[in-house]
């Protein structure tokens, strides 16, 4: 009968040592699932950052691409004003040519 007690308790010690051991692994795998979830979720964050930086500067290059057109366009425009007043004056330019040779070209 003692034997079969110490049996008994020899047993119930086995099987808590099993519990404790599975318990450990256990609470390892948990730990293990909420680290790899937790650089899942740093990964998609850093994704998502890296996405909305790219967006955000193409939509930058974008606007500076739309200015540097705009002001180009604006320089053509003077341009063109500044050519088209000179191009009226240049029938005066002539006149006053012509009558400068006109008048000198007696010396």
């Amino acid at each position: 009968m003692a034997l079969e007690i110490l049996e008994h308790i020899r047993q119930a010690e086995q099987r808590a040592e099993q519990v404790a051991q599975e318990a450990q692994q256990s609470a390892r795998e948990m730990v293990d699932r909420a680290e790899k979830a937790c650089r899942d979720r740093e990964r998609e964050g850093e994704a998502k950052s890296r996405a909305l930086l790219r967006e955000l500067l193409e939509e930058r290059r974008a606007a500076a691409q739309q200015q540097i057109d705009q002001e180009q366009a604006e320089l053509a425009r003077a341009r063109e004003d500044k050519l088209a007043a000179v191009r009226q004056l240049l029938p005066q330019a002539a006149d006053l040519i012509v009558q400068r040779v006109l008048s000198n070209g007696s010396r």
